[in-house]
């Protein structure tokens, strides 16, 4: 060997530890990103139900450092981005001039009036576009995270981490599920800290596929403390979903991907310590699901009761006996297809279904009347909620990047040493897009980003074959990251440091703000301050004025003004003004004029009774159950006001029901009965068969008193 040839070989060996050396300190950064995009993640879903300005402001911020602090170490492939692309510009169609899209009669009535609505195609512009700039920040951070890569040992870890923190979750849930403890950000008293039992069951069964991919790795590679460890901690997650939640998909999705993961293992990797595995696994599950009491048992035992099959020749009001496994859903999807054919291009806006939509519900109030009194927040599914809002073409879009991704990160992975592992992320992130089908996982953000985690602790990691990120990427990526950044300070202190301004549309904060200023003006009436009282009073009415101006088509805040107003004098026409656009805004709801006429009982007893008039109107067009509760309603408005009780059952004469007439006169005193019968029996709306069943009963009630 020559001299030259040695230091040849000296040079390719300083050259290949340099370069491992490089490959080290990528891995360390992309360890370090991934590790806290999980703990946002699990943030994300430990406090979903906090106040949605704060709430958003603490993700944001997050998200910033950690995107500004550990940007993408390589390049992402351009189909990747032209996809993310594509759904981003697809989403923003409805920012459009409005003249591109159809007319809406709803929409021309509401401006006849007197409501803008603007010229946009979306009606809530800033709603929009606070929504597009929530799935911009997932979408930077999901290509972030294609732009690293982790070793097969940080890959478990990373894993692991996850894992273990979904299982921290589930055990203080059950704990705060068992001892009654209460939270400020817990929106009520179910198993988990999401407002719906069936996110907390994804995110539950997201965490049990990854338990089982790295369980099966520490088998193989005989670490058998870490899979101990690895194997309590997985039958702690399956007690939580087969003991304490109550969420029926939730048993449905773990049993459907936990089989699954066994099927496409292969036969390479089922030797029998898996097999064994896998089946104690199923075994105990079984046995506990078997033996536990719960109320997940009956909800499973309803669902798969024979279904009735729905006979042709009946119309829709008689449905409502026949169930199936889809319930309300279908009849929900129903009527969101009718809301996507209004704007099948471009959508209605994002932020916008719950607004739109009761300009839409027929079929789901014709199978349940009680949607009439509830807010249909979303049409329970992603997918169509996503292509009612941001049009068919961005679901379709978003479907095939994420399907793309998906196979791209299958092939890759298959020959991998850790395709256990991997096969248990791609089917997470599968369990996220099937149960977005009859759900809204998607729309959690915490679940989302645990979403993205998962694609790309998969995507590539093998970094030899890969480019790093060229210095510019890096550095529009930290743009971004400092817009993000920003947005979630500002967030924050316009939350928590700055109680007269709402940055984000946060209903339930603006709400409490101009009940604590209205609050100011009674205690000012009450002391004798009437200029304090009326200075808070426009002080809550400019503040519910700027939240119609973000979103116009929230009935809330309109009746609030409306109500608002009725405790100054001299300004009859705006609550008028704002009552009949809030009653235009959810058309079939009789709660709206209800709640109307309370305001109006001391003021207006015309108007008073024209609202009572309404709302026996919109009832009687659902069933006849909804027309004796709206009735029920009304009786006890009444009752505060004895000059509107007296004769409130001339509503009712043209319906010709005595079981109406009726409960007024369980109400009325013998007095106003013997002023008031007689006059019911001349009506001539009533039949002689009502006349007569009345007699009876108020013969019944007061023997003495006779007719004439």
């Amino acid at each position: 060997m020559t001299k030259e040839d040695s230091k040849v070989r000296r040079k390719k060996r300083r050259l290949h530890r340099s370069s491992e050396d490089r490959r080290i300190q990528s891995d360390d950064k992309s360890f370090y990103f991934f590790i806290g995009l999980v703990v946002i993640a699990l943030f994300a879903c430990v406090s979903s139900g906090g106040p949605r300005q704060g709430f958003y402001g603490i993700v944001f911020l997050s998200i910033g450092i950690l995107i500004a602090l550990f940007p993408p170490r390589f390049s992402i492939p351009k189909w990747i981005l032209l996809g993310a692309g594509l759904f981003f510009l697809a989403s923003s169609l409805s920012l459009l001039p409005r003249g591109l899209a159809g007319t809406q009669a709803w929409r021309i009535h509401l401006e006849s009036l007197g409501l803008d609505t603007g010229t946009l195609i979306t009606p809530h512009p800033a709603k929009s576009m606070e929504l597009l700039f929530i799935i911009g920040a997932v979408l930077i951070t999901a290509l972030c995270t294609l732009g690293h890569r982790l070793s097969r040992q940080r890959l478990l870890k990373v894993a692991s981490f996850f894992f273990l923190l979904v299982v921290t979750y589930a055990g203080i849930s059950m704990l705060f599920t068992e001892y009654q403890w209460e939270w400020s950000w817990d929106p009520n008293n179910q198993f988990g800290f999401f407002a719906n039992r069936n996110h907390m069951a994804t995110l539950m069964v997201i965490g049990s596929l990854i338990g089982t991919g790295t369980l099966s790795l520490f088998i193989i590679q005989k670490k058998w403390f870490l899979g101990f460890v690895s194997a309590t901690a997985l039958g702690i997650l399956c007690w939580a979903i087969l003991g304490h939640s109550i969420s029926r998909a939730g048993i449905l999705l773990f049993a459907v991907f936990q089989i699954s993961w066994f099927l496409l293992l292969g036969r390479k990797l089922l030797n029998p310590k898996i097999i064994t595995s896998f089946l104690v696994l199923v075994i105990l599950s079984t046995i506990l699901f078997v033996v536990s009491d719960t109320q997940l048992e009956e909800r499973l035992k309803q669902m798969v009761d024979l279904e009735k099959s729905i006979p042709s020749n009946i119309g829709a009001a008689e449905k409502e006996p026949y169930q199936s496994v889809l319930g309300l859903r279908k009849f929900i999807h129903a009527d969101t297809y009718s809301m996507i054919k209004s704007e099948p291009w471009t959508g209605s806006g994002p932020g916008s279904f719950e607004f739109i939509f009761p300009q839409y519900k027929k079929e789901s109030i014709i199978h349940t009347p009680s949607v009439n009194d509830a807010e249909v927040l979303h049409p329970e599914s992603n997918w169509l909620d996503l292509s009612a809002e941001a049009g068919p073409m961005s679901a379709i879009a978003l479907a095939l990047s994420i399907i793309s991704l998906l196979v791209f990160s299958y092939r890759k992975n298959r020959k991998s040493r850790s395709w256990q592992l991997c096969l248990a992320c791609i089917l997470g992130i599968l369990c996220i897009i099937v149960h977005g089908i009859v759900d809204v996982p998607g729309q959690k953000i915490g679940i989302a980003l645990s979403g993205t985690l998962l694609l790309g602790i998969t995507f590539k990691p093998n970094p030899n074959n890969s480019r790093h990120a060229a210095k510019r990427t890096v550095l529009i990526y930290q743009v971004f990251a400092v817009g993000i950044f920003s947005m979630g300070l500002s967030l924050i202190y316009t939350q928590w440091f700055n109680e007269k301004s709402i940055l984000f549309s946060d209903n339930r904060s603006v709400l409490q703000k101009i009940e604590r200023i209205n609050t100011m003006s009674q205690d000012s009436a009450m002391s004798g301050q009437i200029q304090d009282q009326k200075k808070y009073l426009l002080s809550a009415i400019d503040l519910s004025e700027s939240a119609i101006r973000k979103m116009p088509l929230d009935p809330t805040f309109h009746f609030v003004r409306g109500k608002l107003y009725s405790q100054l004098t001299e300004y009859d026409s705006e609550i008028k003004k704002s009552f009949a656009i809030a009653s235009a805004l959810d058309p079939q709801w009789a709660g709206s004029p209800l709640r109307q006429a309370k305001v109006w009982l001391f003021i207006d007893a015309k108007e008073t009774r024209r609202l009572w008039a309404e709302a026996l109107n919109r009832a009687d067009t659902i069933n006849e159950a909804y027309l004796r509760r709206t009735w029920t309603s009304i009786l006890r408005q009444a009752k505060q006001n004895p000059s509107q009780f007296k004769s409130v059952y001339k509503l009712v004469l043209d319906k010709n029901q005595a079981s109406l007439i009726k409960k007024w006169m369980d109400l009325a005193s013998n007095k106003i009965l013997a002023s008031q019968m007689p006059l019911i029996m001349k009506s001539d709306a009533l039949s002689e068969g009502t006349k007569n069943e009345l007699l009876l009963y108020w013969e019944k009630r007061s023997p003495k008193l006779k007719t004439r």
